[in-house]
């Protein structure tokens, strides 16, 4: 009894430096400074680290307790020396391993001969130290003061990490409630009463509706009620312009950011949001991007996107590989170096919903319609890939390798026919409104979708009319079935039996035409028909307020999707952002980007983020001001991640306060040269840009 109450202290005391510098602060401070990169939130991750440092306090501490007399001290000695390696690794001994990122880039350990020399020397004399010091002891029979001086040691190590883990904890702010989400809940639950389904085909021109009627003309034939309006004129382009403003009634003008505008269009009165708040039942499948995280009060199937664990052992495994990673010393790490995209194996699937034909067709086979009397409306929206490039649907809705655009206008539209023959085996098809549109073109200026209407009750053959329908009349008709007086808030839209009777009228579209040095979307307006191009006016181009001379402030993030703000500095080689990136023609493209104040800075670190999905270019070259800083193969990983790289400030800002970054993939091939930007395979698509002082 009296040898155990000996051991206690010392034994506690070093026990709690190991769990509390490796268990404990040491996952938990990796947290606190990446929470934004990280999709598990602080909950989560002491659901984890408490239990395993109780878990590992007590296994380090009964194992301790039952050594033999003989050997006690110097394992407690050589405890002491390990943890304090850990401790000494962690926090001052590590060094940056190529661009320092953890992007699964391999790493040739081997390039690291002196370091690894040094770091291993440390490791051996700072664990030896302790030993040693009882071997000297423990001739004079000192060895208590070696067990009280490691106590102490121990709880002064822990003392002085305290303070930082309290600044990093008052600092830490939870990420926000994660972005929106739209899940596909409920996607083929309807009402026993009324429904409205909207198709959206994406890219489904008028010109490729009437291709798919010459390919299948019996098509008319096998439908009832249905109204072919062929006088459509889209509301914008291309979708990320498109998709908001058919259903608010409410089109971007680049006088403020799209974040801004999707606030605002969506936080406030709006016509879907009206629609719900009489009861109908709102769901939405398309992508989150087009709308703002408010739309989750009212459009059922969209939550604010913060992801589940779905396994605790899997999240608590990937976090201690992340840790060792830091704390190994640098002949082990190679054994544990981290990829941080392996944090997804213990993210629970979501059931988001994603813009996939082949796999929303497979889906609906297998599930069908049912019918609920929960609600007695229901509204479903489908964003499908429709016409969209690059074609990999067959003409039987199934996915399809080698598919052309003739099997995708034809794969898409047998998805809508079998889902309205279900609604006519069931008996709903009389009391549901199906419209099937596309949300743009894509020939000329890609004005012109193309746009089919059956109606409540509507039967009989297959008509025509040449009414001059506007995408944007859709917003005003759900405004009317709400019974929302808008006023002039929708000047673009006209009520439905207005538009059928107007003969002529003016209507307006807007398009998306940011490329080289230009972010801007152009209005235009017509008294024509939609299939008259040559009538199309442009009214005005609607400028990115800031513009090419806009002072870049270091550390922010330049974007080349829906903000667009990375494109205002691009002067060559930038084909037209797209909302989702913006590729480059190839095999040169430049920037010019004039930074505030750069003179406080030292070195500073490039984060240029790539669209994974757009990479077929085997080598490229990425200078600053003239001075190269990649060369090499950007992989899949490596683009999500970032081409990180770091520069001296002096050297950039030597002649002027601009930075000029270029772009160089020369190996393109002639064949693909020849081509579209927009259809280019061999190309790079950039989606952010960020410039900030090395950490």
């Amino acid at each position: 009894m009296k040898n155990w109450k000996k051991r206690l202290f010392p034994v506690l005391a070093v026990a709690c430096l190991f769990v509390f510098t490796v268990l404990f602060y040491g996952p938990l401070s990796l947290y606190l400074n990446n929470a934004q990169e990280l999709f598990f939130s602080l909950n989560d991750l002491l659901k984890v680290i408490i239990p395993v440092s109780l878990a590992g306090l007590a296994v380090i501490s009964v194992l301790l307790m039952i050594l033999p007399k003989k050997i006690f001290t110097p394992v407690l000695a050589a405890v002491f020396g390990l943890s304090l390696c850990f401790y000494l690794q962690g926090n001052f001994l590590n060094i940056s391993y190529g661009t320092g990122v953890l992007d699964g880039k391999e790493i040739d350990w081997n390039a690291y001969g002196s370091y690894a020399a040094g770091n291993t020397a440390l490791w051996i004399l700072v664990c030896l130290i302790p030993v040693a010091a009882w071997f000297f002891l423990k001739k004079k029979k000192k060895t208590q003061i070696l067990r009280t001086a490691v106590a102490f040691a121990a709880l002064f190590f822990i003392l002085i990490q305290i303070p930082a883990m309290a600044v990093e904890v008052i600092n830490f702010s939870e990420p926000e409630g994660g972005s929106l989400t739209i899940t596909d809940e409920g996607m083929f639950e309807l009402s026993e009463g009324k429904n409205t389904l909207i198709f959206i085909l994406d890219t489904y021109d008028e010109v490729y509706y009437e291709q798919f009627l010459a390919n299948d003309p019996a098509f008319p034939n096998r439908t009832n009620g249905i109204v072919h309006f062929g006088n459509t004129l889209t509301s914008g382009a291309t979708t990320m312009v498109a998709m908001p403003s058919i259903l608010t009634g409410r089109p971007f003008l680049r006088d403020v950011s799209y974040a801004e505008y999707l606030k605002d269009v969506w936080d406030g009165q709006n016509p879907v949001r009206a629609l719900a708040e009489t009861g109908t039942d709102v769901r939405i499948y398309s992508e989150a991007m087009y709308f703002a995280e408010s739309t989750a009060d009212f459009v059922a199937n969209f939550t604010h996107g913060e992801q589940k664990v779905r396994s605790y052992p899997i999240l608590g495994s990937k976090l201690y590989k992340l840790t060792f990673s830091k704390f190994f010393p640098h002949l082990l790490k190679r054994f544990v170096w981290f990829y941080t995209g392996e944090f997804e194996e213990a993210k629970e699937a979501t059931g988001q919903y994603k813009v996939n034909d082949a796999a929303f067709y497979s889906d609906y086979l297998s599930e069908g319609f049912t019918f609920t009397d929960s609600y007695d409306n229901a509204l479903r929206l489908y964003h499908l890939h429709g016409a969209h490039s690059p074609y990999t649907l067959g003409a039987d809705g199934k996915k399809k390798e080698d598919a052309s655009l003739g099997d995708q206008l034809a794969g898409s539209m047998k998805i809508v026919e079998d889902m309205l023959r279900d609604l006519q085996s069931t008996g709903h098809y009389d009391d549901t409104r199906v419209i099937i549109t596309a949300d743009h073109g894509e020939k000329h200026r890609s004005e012109q979708p193309f746009f089919l209407l059956k109606d409540f009750g509507a039967k009989g053959e297959y008509t025509s009319c040449d009414a001059p329908l506007s995408l944007f009349d859709l917003s005003v008709l759900f405004y009317d079935e709400a019974g929302v007086d808008f006023g002039d808030t929708l000047p673009y839209g006209m009520h439905w039996e207005e538009m059928l009777t107007a003969g002529t009228r003016e209507r307006r579209f807007f398009r998306n035409a940011s490329g080289s040095s230009k972010v801007m979307i152009d209005e235009y307006k017509t008294t024509g028909h939609a299939g008259d191009y040559d009538a199309l006016e442009l009214v005005r181009s609607w400028e990115d307020p800031l513009g090419a001379d806009a002072p870049y402030t270091l550390g922010e993030e330049l974007s080349f999707t829906t903000e667009a703000t990375g494109n205002r500095y691009s002067v060559e080689g930038f084909g037209n952002n797209t909302g989702f990136r913006t590729k480059l023609h190839g095999p040169y493209a430049l920037l010019e980007i004039p930074v505030a104040d750069p003179e406080p800075f030292g070195t500073l670190t490039f984060n240029l983020k790539f669209h994974h999905n757009k990479i077929n270019v085997k080598e490229t070259v990425i200078k600053v001001n003239g001075k190269e800083y990649f060369r090499g193969e950007i992989t899949r990983s490596m683009a999500k991640e970032g081409v990180v790289f770091t520069a001296e400030a002096a050297e950039l800002f030597a002649a002027d306060n601009i930075i000029r970054i270029e772009l160089v993939f020369p190996e393109i091939s002639e064949e693909e040269m020849e081509k579209d930007v927009t259809s280019r395979t061999e190309t790079l698509s950039l989606i952010s840009i960020t410039i900030g002082p090395a950490e």
